[in-house]
Formats: structure tokens, C-alpha cells, sequence
């Protein structure tokens, strides 16, 4: 799908761009996560639903130590979990109006 597009409002902040969709401004691209209430609301619905954005990959780093490796060793395994689990919702990326 191509959309030609021209935006009157431009933010780098997903609560920015959940919040003028939700004011009626237009349309925005954001994750599930982060509308997950509106659209559970019905605040906001999902546009275009065949279509995503490319998988991101995501990285972590943490200090090497014995304490701390085990510790953020955790962390990511559960972070990389709920990603997981989350990509496997239908769809977790998409436009939303």
C-alpha cells in the first residue's frame, strides 16, 4: 500500500500522536501498546489493518558482573517475552483514526 501524504502535524512522541488522533486530528502510526487503551475504548480504531511497519530490532546492554549479568539477564528475557507475546497480537503496529 503507498500513501501519498500530507501532514500538518508531526511529533516524535507516541503520547503526542495517540492524543491528536484521538482529538480528531488525523491519523496516526503508533504500536499497540501504545493506544492499546483507546483502542480497547473504542476512543480510536485500527486503520488499514493488512498493513505494518517493518520489524524494528531492539538490543540490549547491561554491565558485565556476576549480580548484574544475572539480573539483566532477567530483565531481557522477560522484556523479549512480552515483545513477543505482544508482535503476536494481530498486528502490533498499524495506523490508527
Amino acid at each position: 500500500m503507498s500513501l501519498d501524504i500530507c501532514p500538518h502535524l508531526s511529533t516524535n512522541e507516541n503520547e503526542g500522536a495517540v492524543a491528536a488522533a484521538v482529538a480528531g486530528l488525523g491519523i496516526a502510526t503508533t504500536t499497540g501498546r501504545a493506544c492499546r487503551r483507546e483502542l480497547s475504548e473504542g476512543t480510536l480504531v485500527r486503520l488499514f489493518s493488512d498493513w505494518a511497519t517493518a520489524d524494528i530490532p531492539v538490543y540490549a546492554y547491561f554491565p558485565m558482573g556476576q549480580a548484574t549479568r544475572a539480573a539483566g539477564r532477567a530483565f531481557v528475557e522477560f522484556f523479549a517475552a512480552d515483545l513477543t507475546i505482544e508482535g503476536k497480537a494481530a498486528s502490533d503496529t498499524g495506523a490508527m483514526g
